[in-house]
């Protein structure tokens, strides 16, 4: 039938007349392009006058405009040729559809895929004629469908899965009505038939091609260096057996049964590697018998379909405008360019046939650089988080040796009297105390609060100490209120000790207190991780993002409860349920295991008492002192974190400069296991050469300063060609102005204020630097302001002197202790 044509004027009359050059579709051809069956279409066209008519294989057949199709059709059509990779509907409906054949050819099929494929035939085939009886409802089809599946195959499906079948066959036909072809009845996944074996004779020739062919990483699909050594195994083994002074014949056909066998993905037939082996072998002679001699080269020198080259400028465009303008999105930065005629000629009359959607291509080569440049777009501390990092070397930490404490609202609102004679529904917040070694849960505290507080913080600690003891070394805390903890404020704790006065009692005992700058930094954020995943299921649970979650009859339960319309009772749980039920969550965390880097494979309480430092036992307060508390040769690709080699366990890193410019990129590294410190690097044709040395892991704790600014060194280099290169397009893109034109009395004028106002700011800064460093020494000495006089020469003179005579009377205390 022919499928799609130019509406001839001539044959019109009946339909009405339309333009010569307007294009005119059977719903045969509609249907093959929708995957669904003649029948459908005929019935959803069924009050749609037809545009015209064109001759088919019966006579002839109405036909229709894109036009004049219903809205819902068209949109249809429009999703499946996005889909498909058309440049729209109607590019859709002029091509004819091919016949559907499946991946292995049909002689090549196992006979059980067969037998399959001819059953479900049988099955559909009742169904397949009423389609050309009458037009039957949808259930109708499946009813009869599930019943004629059941009596074919001896077992039912549900009527989803007959649809999809039902689908999948018309999808295949094409609209061709060639129902009775085998292969549209075919599985997704298909079996081969089994090959003949292998003679003995043959197998114990080629043994050792059989282990080396084992040695492959996945020796059904070897890679193509893989596919290569393998003909230089099998053509040095042919030299050797003709030296033998055996038949080359004979050898020959033995080394081709074993390859068609035992190396499939060579070729289907005998004579295909018989063909393969010959022309392989002749430029394995030629080409000196080298493994380079048989490489495919038709990557390398196809000059088919080959993209152009994107240029700087095409290339500045893309990244700039996706980083800018469109929040890092690439395909909106296409679509304007290509539409504005931002692009070169040679890249937008290559690609015009995707003028909405980023080409692959191009998309693999700006997307490492936009995304490096749009964190550093975001500020410093989004370029930091998703930058390179140091990796921590845990050996050298102890079990006991450092705590660490972070909080968190947990996803579970629960309930609480509110003193009003109801209850409230709250969150709440959660304070949790890891070991830092093994990520065991020392402790916790929940407060029934929005906000947590230095009282808080204090209690955990003390409770955490007094059951597990002192850390040996310190705490290990983030920043905010666990590093600058404002005075407790309220008469209910008025009696209770400042938290800079609790650490520095904790500081007095030899401990010590550092801060996380990046939550990278802080395991115990995925040991909460790891607690919220224990909660869900919970109720009252409301999700980890509770304004994006939306759990809705959540969130009707909780109003009903705040309008005093229900009891909780039943729904949430209460404060003492929710306490309970932390305490067994935190006793299954500690008793799961863990395969992280930090517990290696045990299980955080185990790991708690494998890392302990034995000769060095930690300390128990006691209640005098408890209120101080309250060449081998790799294809790589460069990552932002650089040039990352993983042997087993092992993981090398090497970054630099050089680095930094090949983000994104391919490259050939060259690793030598003797001397790893160094590796060099070329690209992909072997050129440019270039050698970077080993990042070094940095103690987790106590690192070194020349240790650590080395590696912070290296880092900075890695990422200095995404800075220059951010800074060179930000000028680029950057507005213009006019240039300024004033008089000479105007720009004098403006000289002289400016210049006055900086000599003020200047003395500005320097009576507050005065006064803030008073105001510092002052709190040294824990001492007020009030009363000190008002030259603050004089003060802040006496202040200091005071401060020494204070250093100088410990450091002789301390002598005098020794």
């Amino acid at each position: 039938m022919n499928y799609s044509a130019t509406c001839p004027s001539a044959k019109t009359a009946e339909f009405g007349k339309v333009p010569v050059s307007v294009k005119l579709h059977t719903a045969s051809r509609i249907a093959a392009a929708l995957g669904r069956s003649r029948q459908a279409l005929h019935a959803a066209l069924q009050n749609v006058p037809a545009s015209g008519a064109l001759p088919g294989c019966g006579g002839v057949a109405k036909a229709w405009t894109f036009d004049a199709l219903p809205q819902a059709l068209r949109a249809d059509l429009a999703e499946c040729a996005r889909q498909r990779g058309y440049r729209d509907a109607e590019h859709l409906l002029s091509i004819p559809p091919k016949a559907w054949q499946p991946p292995i050819p049909l002689n090549e099929i196992a006979p059980h895929c067969l037998e399959k494929a001819d059953n479900l035939r049988r099955a559909l085939a009742p169904v397949l004629a009423r389609l050309n009886v009458r037009n039957p409802s949808q259930s109708e089809l499946a009813a009869v469908g599930v019943q004629e599946y059941d009596r074919v195959f001896g077992h039912s499906i549900s009527a989803r899965h007959w649809r999809m079948l039902f689908e999948r066959t018309l999808k295949r036909d094409a609209g061709a009505e060639h129902f009775d072809r085998l292969e549209i009845y075919l599985d997704d996944r298909l079996a081969r038939k089994d090959r003949a074996p292998v003679p003995a004779a043959v197998l114990q020739e080629c043994h050792d091609l059989e282990r080396y062919l084992a040695s492959f990483k996945d020796p059904q699909s070897p890679t193509a260096d893989e596919q290569v050594m393998l003909w230089v195994q099998t053509f040095q083994k042919f030299e050797e057996a003709l030296a033998a002074g055996k038949p080359a014949a004979k050898q020959k056909r033995q080394l081709c049964e074993f390859l068609l066998v035992k190396a499939p993905f060579i070729a289907d037939t005998f004579a295909a590697v018989r063909i393969q082996f010959e022309r392989k072998f002749r430029r394995w002679t030629e080409g000196g018998r080298l493994p380079a001699a048989i490489e495919d080269q038709r990557p390398k020198k196809s000059g088919w379909h080959r993209a152009p080259k994107l240029t700087d400028e095409d290339r500045d465009k893309i990244i700039g405008h996706s980083v800018f303008f469109n929040g890092r999105r690439i395909d909106p930065t296409w679509r304007d360019l290509f539409a504005s005629e931002g692009l070169s000629e040679d890249l937008a009359h290559y690609y015009m046939g995707s003028p909405n959607k980023t080409p692959k291509s191009v998309r693999d080569q700006v997307r490492w650089d936009v995304a490096a440049l749009d964190d550093i777009h975001h500020g410093p501390r989004q370029a930091k988080l998703n930058g390179a990092f140091i990796s921590r070397d845990w050996s050298c930490v102890a079990a006991g040796d450092w705590y660490q404490a972070d909080d968190a609202t947990l996803p579970i609102y629960y309930s609480e009297p509110d003193g009003k004679g109801w209850f409230r529904l709250i969150r709440g917040q959660l304070l949790l105390m890891i070991d830092l070694r093994s990520t065991c849960i020392l402790g916790y505290a929940l407060l029934s609060d929005r906000n947590y507080n230095s009282l808080a913080i204090r209690t955990l600690i003390t409770r955490t100490c007094d059951e597990h003891g002192l850390p040996r070394k310190g705490f290990y805390f983030e920043r905010g209120i666990w590093q600058n903890s404002r005075l407790i404020k309220g008469i209910r704790n008025a009696g209770a000790l400042s938290w800079p006065e609790a650490e520095k009692g904790l500081c007095d005992l030899g401990l010590r207190f550092i801060h996380a700058r990046l939550p990278r930094a802080k395991p115990v954020e995925r040991v909460i991780g790891a607690m919220q995943n224990l909660m869900e299921g919970i109720p009252g649970y409301a999700g980890r993002d509770e304004r994006h979650d939306c759990f809705e009859r959540l969130q009707e339960l909780k109003r009903q409860v705040e309008n005093r319309k229900i009891n909780p009772e039943g729904q949430f749980l209460s404060a003492e349920q929710w306490l309970a039920t932390l305490d067994s969550l935190c006793a299954s965390y500690n008793a799961a295991s863990q395969n992280g880097k930090m517990t290696e494979g045990l299980s955080p309480s185990e790991a708690f008492q494998r890392f302990q430092n034995k000769a060095d036992p930690q300390v128990r307060f006691d209640a005098r002192c408890r209120y101080l508390l309250a060449h081998h040769r790799r294809p790589v690709r460069v990552t932002r974190n650089g040039i990352t080699l993983r042997f087993g366990k092992n993981a090398f890193n090497y970054r630099n400069e050089s680095t930094g410019r090949l983000i994104g990129q391919t490259v050939l590294a060259w690793f030598n296991p003797e001397a790893p410190d160094i590796l060099p690097v070329s690209d992909m044709d072997r050129r440019n050469l270039f050698a970077v040395e080993r990042s070094q892991e940095v103690p987790a704790i106590d690192a070194s300063g020349e240790l650590l600014g080395t590696e912070l060194a290296r880092v900075a280099a890695h990422q200095s060609h995404a800075k220059t290169y951010y800074r060179m397009l930000r000028n680029k893109f950057a507005p213009a102005f006019r240039r300024n034109l004033m008089d000479h009395a105007t720009g004098r004028l403006g000289d002289a204020i400016e210049e006055q106002s900086e000599a003020m700011r200047t003395q500005l800064d320097q009576r507050t630097a005065r006064l803030t460093g008073i105001q510092r020494k002052a709190r040294e000495l824990g001492m007020s302001l009030d009363g000190l006089g008002s030259d603050a020469d004089k003060v802040d003179e006496g202040l200091t002197m005071m401060l020494e005579a204070e250093r100088q009377h410990k450091k002789q205390t301390k002598e005098a202790n020794e």
